[in-house]
């Protein structure tokens, strides 16, 4: 009987040890997995050491914005080439026989990742002159950028000095006093004054101050949104397709008026009597 209990507590001490063994196998093996994982799956945390500057660049659209530079072709029109420095200065070169370079400071509103507001106040020789530009922006893909109705491909990379290693500083020019027509533009809605050309025209407009607006046509019988931007002197309105207008255009485009503030109201086409079209605040 005592030789029969010795060799039950034996085996189970051996049962014992077995699956205390087995565990411990286990748990080496869940550590060796989880040490090989750990050295072979790359960290998503990007930094300049690992990832490199430019994987930075692609993360950050502050970076991406003044680490290159940015050309417009012209489709129909003078074609420009665009830089963003990191000290909130930026220069417009004209590609055309004429050419011509302009700077000025550049300050920005995010919207969301990628897509923000951007308004860029121009420092030249004609204080008469309007100098205050307006777009919304957004990247499309890996090298373009949507600047308003303007396409910009990024051709070269911005030196990439000491400043843009540390951060983009912006300083800060959105202020009424520097874009003054953006502020009075957004105040309120806008209603037209005459009933002409009401077939193409809108009767009213709301510029909204996120870039957007609301088109409505023939007291509200249709309606459509679509992006504005303002360009030194001109506002532009980017039409979707099918945009209201009676004469059957119905493919998407840019309308670019030409514009003036006279006290409370504001005139599209000033000058030209038969397509001046006059707007007054809807309060």
């Amino acid at each position: 009987m005592g030789r029969n209990s010795e060799v039950r507590e034996h085996k189970h001490s051996f049962k014992k040890r077995a699956i205390i063994a087995f565990f411990v196998v286990v748990v080496a093996v869940g550590v060796v997995a989880v040490w090989k994982t750990t050295q072979t799956e790359p960290s998503t945390q990007l930094s300049s050491e690992s990832e490199g500057f430019f994987g930075e660049v692609e993360q950050d659209f502050l970076l991406r914005l003044t680490s290159y530079t940015w050309q417009y072709s012209g489709a129909g029109s003078d074609g420009f080439l665009l830089t963003f420095s990191p000290d909130g200065t930026f220069t417009w070169s004209v590609i055309s026989d004429y050419g011509g370079t302009e700077n000025g400071k550049w300050g920005y509103k995010e919207l969301v990742r990628g897509e923000g507001l951007l308004f860029m106040l121009f420092q030249g020789e004609r204080p008469a002159e309007k100098s205050e530009r307006f777009f919304r922006f957004r990247f499309e893909g890996n090298n373009q950028l949507q600047l308003g109705p303007y396409v910009l491909k990024a051709v070269k990379t911005a030196p990439l000095d000491v400043h843009a290693r540390n951060g983009v500083n912006i300083p800060v020019i959105i202020k009424e006093k520097n874009f003054p027509d953006y502020f009075q533009i957004t105040a309120h809605p806008w209603k037209k004054n005459e009933t002409k050309d009401n077939g193409d025209i809108p009767d009213q407009l709301v510029l909204k101050p996120d870039g957007a607006f609301t088109a409505r046509y023939r007291h509200g019988e249709c309606e459509h949104g679509g992006y504005w931007s303002l360009d030194k002197g001109k506002l532009l309105l980017e039409l979707p397709t099918n945009h209201c207008d009676l004469r059957g255009y119905n493919t998407a485009q840019v309308m670019e008026y030409p514009y003036k503030f006279e006290n409370d109201s504001l005139t599209l086409n000033p000058g030209v009597v038969r397509w001046e079209y006059r707007y007054t605040p809807v309060h």
